[in-house]
């Protein structure tokens, strides 16, 4: 279904993709960061406390 179909202007589709790709941003961390710690143990524990998780 496409955004005129559903009555929607650009500006308003832009900001639902906007607001997903914020969603999957704010959520990674979430799923990737314990396999990251599994994975490489204390020499990811160590980059993780002294790197800002948003640059």
């Amino acid at each position: 279904m496409t955004a005129a179909a559903l009555g929607l202007g650009a500006a308003a589709a832009a900001m639902i993709v906007a607001a997903g790709g914020v969603a999957v941003l704010l959520c990674a961390p979430l799923a990737e960061e314990p396999w990251l710690e599994v994975q490489y143990g204390e020499a990811y524990r160590r980059c993780r406390d002294r790197t800002p998780r948003c640059f």
